[in-house]
């Protein structure tokens, strides 16, 4: 595993699965990984189930082109939103139950330019 890039202290656990793999705060996913799958499963698995709360999940990468350079920060990957509790705690964002205002869009960074967070 790699270095934690940032802070991972969310008040709640949240669970990213790219592909087959779980993902920890801060694990390096090999673009093999990343790049090919449909989308990624966003699990918030503790949250209170309240049917009037509702989140917006937001994939972005803020390290484009790389990390050195990020220029061009922040790539948008993938935005849902209004997405109850129940939905969010699985983590299955059915198109038909949540607004899916930017479909998912693979990562793809630049050869050479590193991880990306």
């Amino acid at each position: 595993a790699g270095k934690d890039l940032y802070s991972c202290d969310y008040g709640y656990d949240l669970e990213v699965t790219v592909g087959e793999e779980k993902a920890a705060c801060g694990a390096e996913i090999p673009y093999s990984s990343a790049h090919y799958i449909a989308s990624p499963v966003i699990a918030a698995g503790e949250l209170p189930v309240d049917d009037d709360s509702l989140y917006v999940m937001a994939m972005v990468d803020p390290d484009a082109p790389s990390a050195d350079d990020p220029s061009m920060a922040e790539v948008r990957h993938y935005l849902v939103g209004n997405i109850n509790s129940t939905i969010m705690a699985s983590g299955r964002f059915d198109a038909n139950l949540v607004d899916e205002l930017t479909p998912f869009k693979n990562p793809s960074p630049p050869e050479g330019s590193g991880y990306h967070r």
